[in-house]
């Protein structure tokens, strides 16, 4: 069976803040004869760091994030400032979240956190070589803890279910696959 691109027919904000803007819109598909009404999410593009130290340990963070109402286990990332562009938002994360730094640094990919009704992407970058070269410098509501591990305690963390943010392990995946593909 064949699948055919949906077209967008008009859309309106339904509601707006600093952070995100949800879309009421009209789609349709002429191939199929369909029209629906969906909800698009806008968020600003986000940037992810799988960032290790000159020893090989990979840098992680703890904090509490307020959607889950939980500690989350992660690496160092978040939203890109307007017109910033992705390698130099992951550089300032990096530092501000860890006060590590990297002048090491290769893209891995992206992702799209949800592509069912998000419109945003998360870029993935990976530092070598970093080293702790400043304090941290966090946002208003961010209180962060930094720690390293190894690469085999980086999987037991996802093997145990410690790491659960999506879009870390995401970021996550990509770095481990090209891991593995080099050993081949």
């Amino acid at each position: 069976m064949k699948v055919y691109p949906w077209k967008r027919r008009m859309g309106e904000f339904i509601f707006t803040n600093e952070f995100m803007k949800i879309e009421r819109t009209v789609h349709y598909c002429d191939e199929l004869k369909k029209e629906n009404v969906f909800y698009r999410m806008h968020y600003p593009h986000w940037v992810n760091v799988v960032a290790l130290t000159p020893e090989k340990k990979i840098i992680l963070v703890n904090q509490f994030r307020h959607g889950t109402m939980e500690f989350s286990t992660e690496i160092p990332g978040g939203i890109m400032e307007p017109d910033e562009n992705p390698e130099d938002g992951a550089m300032r994360e990096l530092r501000e979240e860890t006060g590590y730094t990297s002048t090491n640094w290769m893209k891995l990919g992206k992702v799209a956190p949800n592509s069912a009704i998000q419109t945003n992407y998360c870029h993935v970058f990976m530092a070598l070589d970093c080293v702790k070269t400043t304090e941290t410098d966090f946002d208003e509501d961010e209180d962060i803890e930094t720690f390293t591990v190894d690469y085999n305690t980086l999987l037991e963390l996802i093997a145990q279910g410690r790491i659960t943010n999506s879009v870390v392990l995401s970021a996550l995946t990509i770095f481990l696959a090209k891991t593995e593909l080099e050993k081949v």
